[in-house]
């Protein structure tokens, strides 16, 4: 009888032993599924931040002109002839600027119209202001700023592109599309295919 309950105690020793090795196999299942968890939340993380940067790269881009104020028309009056040549659409304009002589100085004004149907007054705390536009030759022409207009110098002949700006302290709060700017040689003769390609574009 005491072989046989030594023996009895053994197998239970035994069978505890073995308990405690499923216990301890089962943490381990449970700390690999924990780490799994993780590398799911950390994935997931990296695609927001990912789709939160192409967001801010696609708003940028997109900001070719803008309006800061409230502008309902904006037209180019060539002051030289009494006259507006040009005005925006949109994203476009119809009309063009007139060619410009090298030597030779255009002077320009604005037709501002805002939202509620009232002129716009340039020349006081606002101010009209040119300059190149992004990736256009900066060659060619040569500007001066005079509150309520502007004058074009041509510097060089060739072809470039101008955006209007409405100008308050030191920042621009209106800026129009990019329209072509001309110089031609002294004494030429206003390029006749650039009237006919750009009238063809407003039809």
């Amino acid at each position: 009888m005491d072989d046989d309950e030594a023996a009895s105690g053994d197998d239970h020793s035994h069978d505890d032993d073995h308990s405690h090795d499923d216990d301890h196999s089962h943490d381990d299942d449970h700390s690999h599924d924990d780490d799994h968890s993780h590398d799911d939340d950390h994935h997931d993380d990296d695609h927001s931040h990912d789709d939160d940067h192409h967001d801010d790269d696609h708003h940028h881009d997109d900001a070719d002109y803008f309006d800061h104020i409230g502008i309902n028309e904006f037209g180019v009056i060539d002051r030289g002839e009494d006259e507006e040549v040009a005005d925006v659409h949109g994203d476009h304009w119809h009309g063009s600027l007139p060619a410009i002589p090298v030597g030779e100085t255009l002077s320009l004004g604005a037709s501002v119209v805002d939202d509620d149907g009232d002129e716009f007054e340039l020349g006081g705390e606002y101010e009209l202001r040119v300059e190149v536009a992004d990736g256009a030759d900066d060659d060619v022409l040569e500007f001066d700023y005079h509150g309520d207009h502007v004058h074009l110098t041509g510097e060089s002949v060739g072809v470039t592109e101008v955006v209007f700006l409405i100008w308050h302290d030191d920042h621009a709060d209106y800026q129009t599309p990019p329209i072509t700017a001309q110089v031609l040689e002294e004494g030429a003769e206003h390029d006749d295919d650039h009237d006919d390609d750009h009238h063809h574009d407003d039809e």
